[in-house]
């Protein structure tokens, strides 16, 4: 899955950006814990993983 991220960079951002969104209006809310494991889905673990090989290492800010 990461391979595929990596191949299909206009898909990384989509689904990146989808979990920074996500990520960013819980932690808006104070709702830290449910922020954290919003980062703990499937699909954010590994476009995080494969953000990663990429240099962006949170979802702090969106990919541009």
């Amino acid at each position: 899955m990461i391979n595929y991220y990596l191949a299909n960079r206009d898909e990384l951002k989509k689904v990146f950006n989808k979990c920074h969104y996500d990520y960013r209006s819980l932690i808006k809310l104070k709702k830290w814990n449910e922020a954290n494991e919003s980062t703990k889905t499937y699909q954010c673990t590994m476009v995080g993983r494969a953000a990663s090989k990429l240099n962006v290492f949170t979802f702090e800010q969106p990919i541009g």
